[in-house]
């Protein structure tokens, strides 16, 4: 998972408030006073995955059973009797052309550097295999760190959980909002 808030967006009219008796944070931005939008951490969360890694190490099986039908689909228009590699390159290539390549996180992900983002992942999240994170993780570290800001990027792969958000990452989250994000 990803929580990633580019703080010269962010900053340029936004209030932030913890709301009492909800565990999730909430933000208001208001760009425009006419139209405030209140916006949940759950909101701000998006899975972070290497689509190639997957492909080149044979995990992506997680991700194509969310969303099973349209491989299936593409596996019998391409004649084959189940989906394999190839299957699930064509269909990323095809739903979203360079997912798998110039748009996959180890070309994404790095360029977030030096602004803060913390990465949430379950270690057993069979969607978004922490594994295939390394290289971007590693790109963004090294970039903090040249920066002098190696406080700005944080990963935190849960042992035991999979593609869920838990309570300790929502509390994570939290907290790297109540340092970055000051009232």
């Amino acid at each position: 998972m990803v929580c990633c808030i580019c703080r010269h967006s962010l900053f340029s009219g936004c209030s932030y408030k913890r709301s009492s008796g909800d565990p999730y944070l909430s933000i208001s931005l208001c760009e425009d006073k006419e139209r405030v939008a209140d916006i949940s951490i759950g909101d701000l969360v998006m899975r972070l995955q290497g689509f190639r890694w997957a492909i080149e190490h044979d995990r992506w099986q997680g991700r194509v059973d969310s969303i099973k039908d349209v491989f299936e689909e593409a596996c019998s228009d391409l004649g084959k009797n189940e989906i394999d590699k190839e299957v699930v390159e064509k269909v990323w290539d095809r739903i979203a052309p360079g997912l798998a390549s110039q748009f996959d996180s180890p070309y994404t992900v790095p360029v977030i550097a030096p602004r803060p983002l913390l990465i949430l992942n379950g270690e057993e999240d069979p969607r978004c295999p922490i594994a295939g994170l390394d290289i971007p993780t590693s790109s963004v570290c090294k970039a903090c760190a040249d920066a002098d800001c190696p406080l700005n990027f944080k990963v935190i792969a849960q042992a035991g959980v999979g593609h869920q958000m838990t309570p300790l990452m929502v509390n994570e989250a939290s907290n790297w909002f109540d340092r970055l994000l000051k009232v």
